[in-house]
C-alpha cells in the first residue's frame, strides 16, 4: 500500500500545494490528503508536510522520503518496462545449440553476430553438445533452438531447413578412377575406408552402413575419423577412401579429388530446429531472422538480412558432421 500512495506525495512535495498536486492528478482534494495522511500512518505516524499559510513545505522527513520515493518509481518504471520488454521478446535470453558440424559454417557465425547486433538487449548463450543431447535439451526446454544436421526432426519438433547437402567420395588424385568420366557404386565397394567414428558421428556412421547394406556390401573400414577434415587427410595419405560432403575448395589437401558416385547419392539435411510447443518470445525472432537470411527478404532485422544472407548452396559448405 505504501508504494501506491508514493506518487501523490511526490506531487504535492513537488507542486508544495494540495490543490495544484491535485488538479495535476486530477483527483478531489479531500482523496489526495486522505493519501498522504495514510502515508504518514504507515510510516509509523511521520509527519512529511508543515502545512503553511499557502501551500505546504517538506519536513526533514519528507525531504528524505522524495528522494528515496523518486528513485523507487523510476525503478518501477524500468521494471514494468523490462516485463513488457521480456513479453514482446525484445530481452531476455536465448539458448542456441549447436553441433561439431554447424560450428564452422560462416553463414551460422554471421547469423549469429548479426543477431546480436540488432538486439543488443537479448543475450546470447550457446553450446556445443552431441545431437542426441541437442534433441534432448530442445524436449526439456533447456534450449530454445539447435543447428545440426537431421533428416527427420520427428512430430515434437519443428525446423528450418538451411541446405542440403550429398555426399561426395574423396580420394588421391593418382587413384584409377580419379580420371574416370564417371563413378558407380560397385566402382568402389571393394575399396578401403575411413569411416565416420560412431563416438563422434552416431547417426552417419549407422545410416551409411545401412546404404552399403541395402547394396548387399560392407565397407572395409581401415580407419575411423571424428571430422570431415580429418577424413580429407587422411585420405590424402593414401589410407583409404572416404566420404565427405561439399567443403570449400581451401580446405580440400592439394592431392585430394572429391568426385560423385552416381547411383550413390546419401543427402544429409542441416537444419535449425526447435520444440514445437517452445514458448519462448524471443525465438520468433531467431526464426524471422534466419528465413529472411535464406530467403533474401526484409525484415525489420535488416543488419541480420544483409550480412547472412545468400544462396544456401554456396553458403554452406559443411565440415564436420556430429548427427
Amino acid at each position: 500500500m505504501m508504494i501506491r500512495h508514493l506518487p501523490f506525495f511526490v506531487a504535492v512535495a513537488e507542486e508544495e500545494n494540495f490543490q495544484r498536486a491535485s488538479q495535476r492528478l486530477n483527483i478531489a482534494q479531500s482523496a489526495l490528503s486522505r493519501r498522504i495522511r495514510d502515508l504518514e500512518y504507515e510510516l509509523g505516524n511521520v509527519p512529511l508536510f508543515v502545512r503553511m499559510p499557502r501551500g505546504v513545505r517538506l519536513t526533514p522527513s519528507g525531504r528524505a522520503l522524495l528522494k528515496e520515493a523518486r528513485a523507487i518509481l523510476d525503478r518501477l518504471d524500468e521494471a514494468r518496462e523490462h516485463a513488457v520488454a521480456i513479453m514482446n521478446g525484445d530481452e531476455g535470453t536465448l539458448r542456441i545449440g549447436y553441433s561439431i558440424g554447424a560450428v564452422r559454417h560462416a553463414f551460422i557465425s554471421d547469423l549469429l553476430t548479426a543477431f546480436r547486433t540488432a538486439f543488443p538487449k537479448i543475450a546470447l548463450k550457446t553450446e556445443l553438445l552431441p545431437v542426441e543431447d541437442l534433441q534432448r535439451k530442445l524436449r526439456d526446454s533447456e534450449l530454445e533452438a539447435s543447428i545440426f544436421y537431421l533428416n527427420e526432426p520427428g512430430e515434437e519438433f519443428e525446423s528450418l531447413l538451411i541446405a542440403e547437402e550429398h555426399f561426395l567420395v574423396a580420394m588421391p588424385d593418382d587413384h584409377r578412377l580419379a580420371i574416370a568420366e564417371s563413378i558407380a557404386f560397385a566402382d568402389i565397394a571393394d575399396e578401403d575406408f575411413i569411416w565416420y567414428a560412431k563416438m563422434f558421428s552416431p547417426t552417419v556412421h549407422d545410416r551409411m552402413l545401412a546404404e552399403f547394406a541395402e547394396r548387399g556390401a560392407a565397407p572395409r573400414i581401415t580407419m575411423e575419423s571424428p571430422t570431415c577434415d580429418t577424413t580429407l587427410q587422411l585420405v590424402g595419405a593414401r589410407l583409404g577412401l572416404g566420404f565427405v560432403p561439399p567443403v570449400d575448395a581451401s580446405r580440400i589437401p592439394a592431392n585430394v579429388v572429391l568426385r560423385p558416385v552416381s547411383d550413390f547419392t546419401l543427402g544429409w539435411q542441416f537444419r535449425m530446429v526447435w520444440l514445437r510447443d517452445n514458448k519462448s518470445p524471443i525465438l520468433p525472432r531467431l526464426i524471422d531472422a534466419v528465413s529472411a537470411a535464406l530467403d533474401g527478404t526484409d525484415t525489420e532485422c535488416d543488419d541480420i538480412s544483409e550480412q547472412a544472407r545468400g544462396c544456401p548452396e554456396d553458403a554452406f559448405q559443411a565440415t564436420d558432421l556430429n548427427a
